[in-house]
């Protein structure tokens, strides 16, 4: 651990803590901006030939399309997703080797509910999971930006037996308790005070 920690850049220390307390940091990643235009351009191209893989429509909330898995058919996207600082960054903050997964991709703001990934993709150990929010363009107010609830990562790990339901059986069924899922984030939220923020991040940034 401490050989590890003298290695890295000092700022990692920081960001981890503010990781640590708040639920999220950002970082610079140093990505050529070349290489995020080249990302940029994949996703245009696959967009106009119609090859890609959607979400379900169960996480659909308007008609902009949420890419999943285009680092399989972009080599760019693919680099972005191994972007070496994010990945040392999460092995000094988690003493473990992180492991890229999947990709998704928005082309305008998801309008989704707040949730939490890991209800998504959860780890054993739990809390293991971290999602890295790369901008693929500068990200203000009206770009369809990613809302934080601040330190909602310390909640109990949410399940449906917690709102007195069982697993879903069909993907009808899920959109249906996913729907009261939401509604009981929100209600969270609202009473334990928990503060939203919505980060401005530069093209190249990762929250």
């Amino acid at each position: 651990y401490n050989s590890i920690k003298r290695s890295l850049p000092s700022s990692f220390i920081g960001f981890s803590d503010k990781l640590n307390k708040d639920g999220y940091c950002i970082i610079d990643t140093d990505l050529p901006m070349s290489l995020i235009d080249e990302a940029n351009d994949n996703i245009d191209d696959i967009v106009k030939n119609g090859s890609f893989k959607l979400n379900s429509k169960a996480y659909h909330y308007n008609d902009s399309p949420r890419i999943v898995e285009a680092w399989k058919d972009s080599i760019a996207k693919k680099k972005i997703a191994l972007c070496e600082r994010i990945l040392n960054f999460l092995n000094y903050s988690y003493q473990s080797s992180p492991i890229p997964f999947s990709t998704i991709n928005f082309l305008n703001g998801a309008e989704q509910p707040l949730h939490s990934d890991e209800f998504h993709f959860g780890t054993i150990p739990h809390r293991y999971l971290t999602g890295a929010w790369f901008a693929l363009e500068d990200i203000h107010e009206d770009s369809g930006p990613l809302s934080i609830a601040i330190n909602s990562h310390k909640l109990p790990i949410f399940s449906f037996e917690m709102i007195g339901l069982k697993n879903p059986k069909s993907e009808k069924q899920f959109k249906e308790y996913y729907t009261i899922y939401e509604d009981w984030v929100r209600q969270i939220i609202k009473d334990n005070s928990i503060e939203i923020v919505t980060p401005k991040l530069k093209k190249g940034q990762c929250l």
